[in-house]
């Protein structure tokens, strides 16, 4: 939903299709690459502490493009070599179908309902191949309908929005209705609050999230192998086991912000 009420906003500033592509391709993949490594590197870590590679076996030939682009499982049947990368294919769909926004602004939220009545159609289009982003895109369009709204377009956002809460009720768990009305909220009320400034540590936390999502599950793996014994069955060892985990995360994505994320945002406004 965030994504939806950000890349919809970045689409409709942008001054071409090519700048918006060229920004949103910065923007993900060479840190994805980077991350890969991580992966591997990190697989070879545990096979040097166990003897076995108890990760994710390296991908086959004719498996790379899958991995080098990120659509991998849904997109396809092939296994992402970090289990939080299958939303990341959810995400690079939505991106593509967005730039239809960067010309087409007007009849956008149009394309935004349609594929709202796919998604809950009886005939599971999200099963056909290329489409298994209609099963999350009414979550992705509820971020458009905010965007709309706040872009002057009230009775399209007002559409966009309906229709799209509407599929979420529909086709989601009630948790999943919770976190949407959550969302909204909060970003109605930071919109409607011009001069808010949130605590610096939140935002450079957020500054740096997408880096925390491509090594969050790595970080994990390394640092959870040690959590045993004691560390689990006293609670405040517990407790301060996962705040280190935590704090671990909070510095390895600082630094591969530093070193990886920003030169390529860097990259995506220099061309």
């Amino acid at each position: 939903m965030l994504s939806g009420y950000c890349i919809h906003a970045a689409a409709l500033r942008s001054p071409s299709v090519a700048s918006y592509l060229w920004r949103r391709f910065t923007r993900i993949y060479p840190p994805y690459w980077v991350s890969l490594v991580v992966v591997a590197v990190v697989c070879l870590i545990r096979k040097w502490i166990l003897g076995v590679n108890d990760l994710f076996p390296l991908p086959a030939l004719y498996q790379l493009p899958a991995h080098f682009t990120a659509m991998v499982a849904p997109a396809n049947s092939i296994v992402g070599l970090n289990v939080a990368y299958w939303t990341l294919s959810f995400e690079i769909l939505f991106y593509a179908v967005t730039t239809l926004a960067v010309r087409w602004a007007r009849p956008f939220p149009l394309v935004c309902v349609a594929l709202t009545f796919a998604a809950v159609l009886p005939l599971n289009l999200a099963g056909l191949p290329g489409l298994f982003f209609l099963s999350h895109w009414p979550i992705y369009a509820a971020g458009v309908g905010l965007s709309l709204f706040f872009h002057g377009a009230r009775p399209a956002a007002w559409l966009v929005l309906g229709s799209s809460l509407a599929a979420v009720v529909y086709l989601m768990t009630p948790p999943q209705w919770v976190a949407v009305a959550f969302t909204l909220v909060m970003v109605a009320w930071a919109e409607h609050r011009p001069g808010l400034r949130a605590p610096r540590l939140l935002v450079k936390m957020g500054e740096v999230s997408y880096s925390a999502y491509l090594l969050h599950v790595p970080m994990r793996w390394i640092l959870m192998y040690w959590k045993k014994g004691s560390w689990v069955s006293v609670v405040w060892r517990n407790v301060s086991y996962d705040l280190f985990v935590l704090a671990m995360l909070f510095l390895s994505s600082l630094l591969f912000y530093r070193w990886v994320e920003a030169p390529s945002l860097r990259l995506g406004r220099r061309l």
